[in-house]
């Protein structure tokens, strides 16, 4: 009997089951866990000696939970079929499991900036760009860069939509955003076809501005 760890927001399903005995060539155990902090259930996973881990959670979660040394099974879906049953009902959306895949991280899809669409730019964070990004800013779009500053982070009491941020850069009328966001901003704006900037910081120092494309999932096997 393999004992298996679940934080998600719905029991298992019997094909879930099904694919978790295949997986692990034995019957499991499912253990839900209502611990939110990722910290404290990858404590909860080493101190009651779990087999596995199923994780349903956004990405940003699912990141944290990687950067615990966890390597959670990620539920793969599909939409359903107009004449199919589905097995989740999301907000509207029906949908239909497919398989578990092991999850190695999440990340943004960084790619290189290329030339700035013009030179006013919206910043959307609480801290005002260095002088070393604005020269960066002003090489990429090959003159000065004109700056608007705007803290997203009060937005919806705190919880900031993509659509929202959306809203705002197309009010702004600004060329291009820089943005300080939780993972599921970024994917909503790149689903919108919004695809800020983000700049790279190490130990505290900017190093570079990157174009995001979405997320980007990878998986073992």
């Amino acid at each position: 009997m393999k004992k298996i760890l679940w934080f998600a927001p719905t029991a298992p399903i019997a094909s879930q089951l099904e694919a978790l005995k295949y997986l692990h060539h034995d019957n499991v155990e499912i253990v839900p866990t209502n611990e939110q902090n990722a910290e404290r259930i990858a404590r909860q996973f080493r101190d009651g000696k779990f087999d596995d881990m199923v994780a349903v959670a956004p990405a940003a979660a699912l990141q944290r939970f990687c950067e615990q040394g966890l390597r959670p099974l990620f539920a793969e879906t599909r939409t359903a079929e107009s004449d199919e049953t589905p097995d989740f009902v999301v907000k509207g959306r029906r949908f239909v499991f497919v398989q578990f895949r092991r999850l190695i991280s999440v990340g943004l899809d960084l790619r290189e900036t290329g030339k700035l669409a013009g030179t006013k730019v919206l910043v959307c964070s609480r801290h005002e760009p260095t002088e070393r990004q604005l020269e960066e800013l002003s090489r990429l779009a090959g003159q000065q860069v004109r700056i608007r500053q705007n803290d997203i982070s009060r937005m919806s009491g705190g919880f900031v939509q993509a659509n929202e941020v959306a809203d705002l850069f197309k009010d702004s009328g600004a060329d291009e955003m820089i943005l300080v966001a939780p993972y599921p901003v970024f994917e909503g704006l790149t689903k919108m076809n919004v695809l800020p900037l983000y700049a790279e910081m190490r130990n505290g120092m900017f190093v570079k501005f990157w174009r995001v494309h979405g997320l980007k999932w990878e998986f073992e096997g």
